[in-house]
């Protein structure tokens, strides 16, 4: 029911373009026969209208956790504990006693670059050559 496509068209397009790329259909039809089909072209989901918008944020956050998560697993986790401090170089997090401590990005970018150049002075200009 769209005005230029319709959806099983729509979703032909998306994987045909990238076949990877996670797809919750939403659609009015309800017919078992649509889900189906709506199924067999690669969505990785179906939510026949009208539904809750929780559910749809539900459905969302689990299929992005199981597409995602692959992804995620491969990375090597990089903390750092620093006296009390967790530095988190994945999430780019720094807390204290479990509390998430705000830096903007290059505060941060500051904070790794001294951690990984300790007990050394730098210049101004090379302090900025570095990080910006």
């Amino acid at each position: 029911m769209l005005p230029d496509i319709d959806g099983y068209q729509l979703i032909k397009e998306i994987k045909n373009n990238n076949e990877e790329t996670p797809v919750i259909f939403i659609s009015a039809r309800d017919a078992d026969l649509d889900r189906i089909i709506g199924l067999e072209l690669g969505s990785d989901d179906y939510l026949s209208k009208p539904f809750l918008p929780r559910e749809l944020i539900i459905r969302t956050k689990k299929l992005l956790d199981r597409v995602y998560k692959n992804i995620n697993t491969g990375l090597k986790e990089k903390s750092i504990m620093l006296g009390s401090y967790l530095i988190n170089e994945n999430t780019r997090e720094v807390s204290k006693d479990g509390k998430v401590i705000d830096l903007t990005s290059k505060e941060f970018d500051l904070l790794i670059f001294f951690m990984n150049q300790k007990s050394q002075a730098f210049s101004r200009e090379q302090i900025l050559e570095s990080v910006w």
